[in-house]
């Protein structure tokens, strides 16, 4: 069993550090491979793929895992009581080198409904999750590291957030998968567009301003 830690932000804002064992790390890493032809090339150093988590491979293992993040999540966190619907969508992002991605916030209609939790999974090398609270231009900074699970839901759903930089950590039984990378899964309920993924796919298909 690992050694989970719990790390509250804000109601609805946690960190479940060390969450996901090695063997699924491991898996996840694999999964990824198999995924290899459907990843769409955003910037030099970042990749991505947004769909249905019933037309990704393994599915069943994924959304138990969800399964799991929720359900601990909620006891530790009681202000996420309500939100008990499993993920509908994955979006899952590769990062090479020093990637980054700018401030934004979830609220894209591909982003998910009302105030259902964001599910953040990171595989591979570390990075800095920097995050604004609302009115406060105060940059505060969480590394997120191989293993850990962040949720953003309830009152803190639409918080500002970037991702600041990575870093090259990775460990090596998962360097030898994917090599010196991270891999970043998000999962979240976004029942209102089952059916119209292609329209999410690329980003030149959508207003998109991260």
């Amino acid at each position: 069993m690992n050694n989970i830690e719990f790390e509250k932000f804000d109601d609805g804002f946690i960190l479940l550090r060390n969450f996901l064992t090695k063997e699924e790390q491991i898996e996840i890493s694999n999964i990824s491979l198999q995924l290899e032809d459907k990843f769409v090339h955003i910037n030099r150093n970042r990749y991505r793929i947004y769909d249905a988590v019933h037309k990704y491979p393994r599915n069943d293992y994924l959304l138990n895992i969800v399964s799991k993040i929720l359900k601990t999540a909620i006891e530790l966190d009681n202000t996420l009581n309500e939100y008990k619907d499993l993920s509908t969508h994955l979006l899952f992002l590769r990062y090479f080198d020093n990637s980054s991605l700018g401030f934004h916030r979830d609220d894209d209609e591909n982003d998910g409904c009302g105030l259902n939790p964001v599910i953040s999974l990171s595989i591979g090398n570390s990075c800095r999750f920097t995050y604004k609270n609302d009115g406060d231009d105060k940059k505060n900074h969480i590394k997120l590291n191989n293993g850990d699970v962040l949720l953003f839901g309830g009152k803190s759903r639409y918080i500002l957030h970037s991702v600041s930089k990575c870093y090259k950590n990775s460990p090596d039984y998962i360097k030898n998968i994917i090599g010196n990378n991270r891999l970043n899964l998000t999962f979240r309920y976004a029942p209102n567009i089952i059916g119209r993924e292609f329209e999410f796919r690329s980003i030149d298909n959508y207003a998109d301003k991260k």
